[in-house]
């Protein structure tokens, strides 16, 4: 029974940089998961970060952090 669907291995990236470039995490996973899920798997704590700009994916960002941006 083939679905059509491609199969493929992914990995998923996530970065937390500052302003200036720095990064101060990077985390990775090997399997399929949502930008939101990793994000909270990741257990990072930006405290009072000015200004958050993450994509679509990150649904659901503005009611921990009121300033993130999506």
């Amino acid at each position: 029974n083939d679905s059509g669907k491609k199969k493929f291995h992914a990995m998923k990236a996530q970065a937390i940089v500052t302003s200036q470039g720095r990064i101060v995490s990077l985390d990775i996973t090997v399997n399929y998961c949502h930008d939101m899920k990793l994000f909270k798997m990741s257990r990072r704590n930006i405290g009072q970060a000015g200004k958050i700009l993450a994509d679509s994916g990150y649904q659901g960002l503005m009611k921990i952090y009121p300033q993130a941006q999506t």
